[in-house]
């Protein structure tokens, strides 16, 4: 296509064929577009939950701004980057699952305590289902060691209205 400098249309459901052959994503939903741009746009900066949860893995918490650098999730109190939004706002929260950290103690930021709910083991990567506070996170990691901490970075928080 390239080579011959020939426009494609793919029309396609499936997500991880979409992120890796195109170089623009439209995408609709009910007929509707709801985002349209380069597939790092899509999955890095979705513009709401369904682009969220329809594109990638997403763990989507609902949230309550407290203060300009604090929310409450039902995993417990998050600290984030500056975001503006207004004190008791309600939001969610999207952190990819690639993006949480194993942590090796209950101290620092953000670090909560985890029970896993579910193991699976790809080889390279293991994808884990926890229960931390009163919520439930999807982690992507290669860690091979059991896990009793997360840890969510600052800058792995992305904020979307609430719907």
């Amino acid at each position: 296509q390239r080579a011959q400098n020939i426009a494609t249309l793919l029309i396609t459901h499936d997500q991880d064929e979409a992120l890796s052959l195109a170089d623009r994503i439209v995408l609709m939903n009910e007929g509707r577009i709801v985002q349209s741009g380069s597939p790092h746009e899509i999955y890095d900066r979705p513009a709401d939950a369904f682009v969220a949860g329809f594109v990638g893995r997403a763990n989507l918490l609902d949230a309550q701004v407290i203060d300009a650098q604090t929310v409450d999730t039902p995993i417990g109190r998050l600290l984030t980057s500056p975001h503006g939004r207004a004190v008791g706002s309600a939001l969610h929260v999207l952190v990819r699952p690639e993006r949480i950290e194993v942590a090796s103690a209950r101290t620092g930021e953000n670090v909560f305590a985890a029970r896993v709910l579910r193991d699976r083991f790809f080889g390279a990567t293991r994808q884990l289902e926890i229960a931390a506070g009163n919520g439930r996170l999807e982690i992507e990691t290669a860690m091979r060691d059991d896990v009793a901490n997360v840890r969510v970075p600052r800058e792995a928080i992305q904020f979307l209205n609430a719907q």
